[in-house]
């Protein structure tokens, strides 16, 4: 991208090629991605990349909400907008029961193929300091 094209901000959950797709659409100069996420991995990307190609503010949320917090909240304000006006619709997640888990796995790896993913089973619960079974 040269020149002023490009968006102001990129919220990135992915991390690998995506991250590379994400600073490349981020506008030079002025534009930021925050990063909240990298379960895609690592991104090949290089200081020279940063400095040179893609000249844009990369942070990660962690550091953005202690170290700005005003801009997090723009950032929160801007993303909560988008949902308000359907651009973006977040997902209810699928939950399984922890006997569940190959069925967990198997339907992850139908619907996910040669992408990275995540299952969370339920059916546990802290009891002081180790977890324990709840019965159904």
């Amino acid at each position: 991208m040269t020149g002023g094209a490009g968006v102001d901000l990129v919220l990135e959950a992915v991390g690998g090629a995506t991250l590379e797709a994400g600073l490349a659409a981020t506008k030079r100069g002025t534009g930021r991605v925050v990063v909240y996420g990298l379960p895609g991995g690592d991104a090949a990307i290089t200081h020279r990349g940063l400095v040179y190609r893609h000249q844009v503010h990369v942070v990660g949320i962690g550091v953005l909400i202690r170290a700005a917090p005003q801009i997090f909240g723009d950032v929160m304000g801007e993303l909560f907008g988008l949902i308000a006006a359907g651009v973006l619709s977040p997902r209810r997640p699928t939950t399984y029961q922890l006997t569940e888990g190959p069925k967990a796995l198997a339907q992850l790896e139908a619907s996910h193929r040669g992408q990275t993913a995540a299952a969370a089973l339920s059916g546990w619960e802290f009891v002081g300091t180790s977890l324990q079974l709840l019965e159904p």
